[in-house]
């Protein structure tokens, strides 16, 4: 039966050899009769240019690019550097923060999660800058070597961040409600946060559902898919 999957948090990287062999394992078993894979951003534990993992980036570039359907990518807060050239050469459409889907009957919203964490306002803030366009050209123009330290800077003030302050990466339910009014819908997929589940509220004077996929682990992961018979999210275990 054809179908429409999505994905987030593999933070994939050289070190995570296990994580990126499950996901080429997803691309060739889980992706049959795919209609369109979506990617919802930190597809990359770091992102900070293409020459910076160029064998892993490689590597994922190949097997992206051998899917015989489309592959659309949002922008993560690990990843939010990946450009069109790359997303190019990886058979990717690189989708706006927020978008809409029309998916076998289903109105959906999907986003990488991170804009309903308003706790977190230093992230929030540091985001609305280096989300600017020039800015992150001149990042990339910079030489590797400066980019790598800017880069272990950021990881090592976001371990820090995420050590002392967990609850950051809880979902502020009104700001939920409300991008979902405004866009007037009442299904959500989004990532982020790393607690999967389906969680199901409402409103006064409609019912919501937020769907959350995991982050991957070692040979363990999660994705959503969307049929004609409804929408799943399903666990990965690739042991077998």
């Amino acid at each position: 039966m054809s179908h429409t999957l999505f994905i987030s948090d593999l933070h994939l990287s050289q070190k995570k050899k296990t994580v990126t062999k499950s996901f080429f394992k997803f691309l060739k078993k889980i992706t049959k009769n795919c209609d369109a894979l979506y990617i919802l951003g930190d597809l990359f534990e770091i992102w900070i240019g293409e020459d910076y993992s160029s064998i892993l980036y490689k590597k994922v570039t190949i097997f992206l690019s051998l899917l015989t359907f489309p592959v659309y990518f949002i922008h993560g807060n690990k990843d939010f550097l990946i450009n069109e050239t790359y997303a190019n050469k990886s058979n990717m459409i690189i989708l706006p923060e927020k978008k809409i889907l029309f998916c076998y009957g289903y109105k959906i919203l999907i986003t990488h999660g991170d804009i309903f964490c308003t706790k977190d306002f230093k992230y929030q803030q540091l985001k609305k800058i280096l989300q600017k366009k020039f800015l992150k050209n001149i990042f990339l123009l910079l030489p590797l070597f400066i980019r790598k330290k800017i880069g272990a800077y950021i990881q090592n003030k976001s371990k820090k961040i995420n050590k002392y302050f967990r609850t950051d990466t809880n979902i502020d339910e009104k700001k939920v409600f409300e991008i979902m009014n405004e866009e007037d819908v009442q299904i959500l997929i989004h990532g982020h946060t790393h607690k999967s589940g389906i969680h199901k509220s409402k409103g006064s004077k409609k019912s919501y559902k937020r769907i959350v996929l995991s982050k991957w682990k070692k040979n363990k992961g999660s994705y959503v898919r969307v049929d004609e018979n409804g929408i799943n999210l399903c666990f990965l275990n690739f042991d077998n």
